[in-house]
């Protein structure tokens, strides 16, 4: 009897010890809520998110308190947590934020609600992406239902590949290449050339990420009127390596604009396929010079294709130094340095010469470095490249026969240097 006495208390102490420590864990979450809340505006904002989203239900009346009055920032954020934490009331308090919050809350709460993962959210998101009146709203929402992986969504996507805000474009055609549907594919195919450079990647990319199925497609417009439309077409074959493409660009391989020629040679390197070889033969032995080095490269590649890595750093061995006794730049001179340009200096500097905009002379150094901040300066192709490699010059012949240049094609290169490419502002034609 003494026994069972014991073993109550025992357990009656524990529980109440149990009790204690879970009272004192509740009080030290609801005592880090606050500061975690005013967090949420800061630059650690995503920690302070999983943070709150750790201590869950006792965070959702602070975090749906935190949505008004608005504090920019923290309030949008505090719909992330909300949707994180999931429960009914967190997640009533996202639906609700859609409907009342300001811009930026509502964009935020439009990208939550792939965190709900429900048919309330999707259907949500379909309404926002097709109707919403913001375009950073539609554009969040577009994004959003890529979690969803829903053929409910094709449609709206669809239509909204004809949005006028560019990044909602963008958007629907990442997911819709995550989707992989049929529908999809003549869509993409014309927003592969929208006007926008970041359409064109995403609806690119997306072709690409749905493979095989688009390739005949893509292959009729090898022939449309429109040499962006056309290089677009090579281009994203050679990255779906399909051998449904090889007849329609063996023919472009005659197009009148070089950069179809150049992608769509790459493309059938790319392509690998023992069908180019008897049309590629016959190149060689027709009466236009350029077809047959540009046929000679392919049937190279294909039969040798180049190892990699493409890139490698080497010693610059073009001279031996030169005594330089003018000053350096930003100091001018009044006449012309009587110096060649460029040279280098005994320390191995590399300098030009060059005449400033006052009519003065000026010796600047224009060395490449090696530095974490500017990265590797001292790189050469070296698969292409191969005499740059060995001795620092480049080969005529091998200029002449390039058709890419780490593993890009030379028309890739050109469309990514002129305005909308990766130079925004730039000016080359």
């Amino acid at each position: 009897m003494k026994r069972m006495i014991v073993i109550i208390v025992s357990v009656v102490i524990l529980a109440g010890c149990v009790a204690t420590i879970a009272q004192d864990i509740q009080a030290e979450q609801k005592s880090r809520i606050a500061p975690l809340i005013a967090t949420l505006g800061t630059r650690d904002w995503d920690k302070a998110v999983e943070a709150l989203v750790q201590i869950g239900e006792p965070a959702v009346g602070p975090l749906i308190a935190a949505l008004r009055p608005e504090v920019r920032f923290t309030s949008s954020r505090a719909c992330l947590a909300l949707a994180r934490i999931g429960t009914s009331k967190a997640v009533d308090a996202v639906f609700e934020a859609l409907e009342q919050g300001s811009a930026e809350v509502r964009i935020e709460a439009a990208g939550a609600l792939r965190h709900i993962r429900s048919d309330r959210a999707l259907d949500r998101l379909l309404e926002l992406v097709g109707k919403d009146m913001e375009p950073r709203v539609r554009m969040s929402a577009a994004g959003a239902l890529g979690v969803f992986r829903s053929n409910k969504s094709v449609d709206v996507l669809i239509a909204a590949l004809g949005d006028p805000y560019e990044y909602v474009r963008a958007e629907a055609a990442t997911v819709l290449g995550l989707l992989e549907s049929d529908k999809s594919v003549d869509p993409l195919i014309r927003a592969a050339s929208d006007a926008s450079s970041v359409v064109q990647q995403r609806a690119q990319n997306a072709l690409v990420k749905i493979g095989r199925p688009t390739a005949p497609a893509i292959a009729r417009t090898l022939r449309d009127p429109n040499p962006l439309v056309r290089w677009t077409a090579a281009a994203i074959l050679g990255k779906i390596a399909s051998e449904q493409a090889v007849a329609g660009l063996i023919e472009a391989l005659s197009d009148a604009d070089w950069m179809v020629r150049n992608e769509a040679a790459v493309a059938l390197a790319r392509i690998r396929s023992d069908q180019a070889a008897a049309p590629l033969k016959a190149l060689l032995q027709g009466q236009n010079a350029d077809q047959r080095a540009v046929a000679a490269w392919i049937l190279a590649e294909i039969q040798a294709p180049r190892p990699g890595p493409y890139l490698r750093a080497i010693e610059d061995r073009r001279g031996s130094g030169l005594k330089i006794a003018h000053a350096l730049y930003p100091e001018t001179l009044e006449a012309q340095p009587g110096v060649p340009s460029p040279c280098w200096t005994a320390d191995k500097a590399e300098v030009v010469v060059a005449r400033t905009a006052d009519n003065r002379w000026a010796i600047i150094p224009v060395t490449p470095k090696n530095s974490e901040k500017k990265g590797r300066q001292w790189m050469v192709d070296a698969v292409d490249f191969p005499a740059l490699a060995a001795g620092g010059l480049h080969s005529e012949k091998e200029l002449d026969a390039a058709q890419t240049i780490t593993g890009r094609s030379l028309a890739e290169i050109t469309r990514l240097g002129r305005p909308g490419g990766l130079s925004i502002d730039g000016t080359c034609r």
